[in-house]
């Protein structure tokens, strides 16, 4: 048997939760969070060729397509680039992509945004990073 102060608790918390959901604005299909690799190992044009890779994906018509006719036809994304311990930066914050031109404005501060640094590799710190980075996240997803 459940005790009223556990139907209470429980209820709260469904409350809580329902707002939280509500504070984080429209929604989307997905969050993504875009985590790219850019230590010492990742030359000069290994380091061009991600950010191309990044920026080709983002234009693609199929992309595009596959992302308006998802549910609520917009995804949200999210672009830090990576390297040591505390080398992680954040070249795209939030977005919500639902359009060609949305994902074309991503592409254009891809390619502006100069490589932050390079380093040593700390793949744990990276994965920190991304998971707090989806807590922020001001879209439901």
């Amino acid at each position: 048997m459940i005790s009223r102060r556990a139907l209470l608790a429980g209820a709260t918390a469904a409350v809580a939760h329902r707002r939280h959901a509500a504070a984080q604005g429209q929604p989307v299909a997905c969050a993504l969070v875009l985590a790219v690799d850019v230590s010492a190992s990742v030359n000069g044009a290994r380091f061009d060729l991600q950010r191309k890779g990044y920026v080709q994906a983002l234009l693609h018509p199929a992309i595009a397509r596959r992302i308006e006719q998802s549910p609520f036809g917009a995804i949200a994304v999210l672009y830090f680039e990576w390297a040591g311990q505390t080398q992680q930066r954040v070249i795209v914050s939030w977005q919500r992509l639902g359009s060609r031109a949305s994902l074309a404005r991503f592409a254009e501060a891809l390619v502006a945004a100069p490589r932050p640094f390079d380093g040593m590799t700390a793949i744990g710190a990276a994965l920190d990073f991304a998971t707090a980075a989806f807590d922020l996240c001001p879209f439901l997803a």
